[in-house]
């Protein structure tokens, strides 16, 4: 009688794992199921800075160290990547010399993407003089605007912000913030489209 006891305890045991396990597995793929497809989020949140896509020109001035101001060109193009979870942004510039003509040029390259699990549109960025990093970027979609703080190696804090108007005139600037905690703009260019949005 107790073998029969223990082995119908031992059969509703398995049974009641079994149930649990089933259950515990059915949640498992509901919870997995919004995100059979990821890149729909990603997809979704950069259809939002399309605003920026396109192959832009224009020109702007940097401020040398002695606090002199140095005319450059700048050339940038926007564009998607993937199934558009990826926005692919490249850049050229050079300085303006005083007869008119253009130093050789430097570049920079960036991937913007957006990261659903801490809901941020983020930024990889490399520049030919070696500046290497990752950063939030915070985006208004609504005001057109997009901006990041970072601390560089040796504790500099800057600020780049950029505005696409309703005119379509697309304006950047860089601020570094004094000792004093004010912000001092070191760049500001200004670039109109010149290419199609892909």
């Amino acid at each position: 009688m107790k073998t029969i006891v223990r082995t119908h305890t031992l059969g509703i045991l398995c049974l009641v794992l079994s149930l649990v396990q089933t259950t515990a597995a059915q949640t498992h793929t509901a919870n997995l199921a919004p995100l059979e497809n990821p890149s729909d989020v990603e997809r979704a949140a950069l259809g939002k800075v399309g605003f920026l896509v396109g192959e832009w020109e224009g020109e702007g001035w940097s401020l040398t160290e002695s606090g002199r101001r140095v005319k450059f060109w700048i050339k940038e193009v926007y564009r998607y990547r993937g199934n558009k979870d990826l926005l692919d942004m490249e850049g050229r510039f050079a300085d303006i010399l005083p007869d008119g003509k253009t130093a050789p040029e430097d570049y920079a390259l960036g991937i913007l993407f957006y990261d659903r699990l801490s809901d941020e549109y983020r930024m990889w960025h490399y520049s030919s003089d070696g500046t290497v990093f990752t950063i939030k970027m915070d985006v208004d979609v609504k005001a057109r605007t997009a901006q990041y703080t970072r601390k560089n190696a040796r504790g500099d804090v800057s600020k780049f912000s950029l505005v696409v108007g309703v005119d379509g005139v697309w304006i950047s600037k860089i601020e570094i913030l004094q000792p004093d905690n004010s912000w001092l703009k070191v760049l500001e260019f200004r670039m109109k489209r010149v290419g199609e949005r892909t």
